[in-house]
């Protein structure tokens, strides 16, 4: 998982968040 959450607070497992 990413060490940073998106915007609705959820991450996919295959999704790379930005910094």
């Amino acid at each position: 998982r990413s060490l940073s959450t998106g915007a609705t607070g959820y991450i996919p497992s295959n999704y790379v968040a930005p910094v």
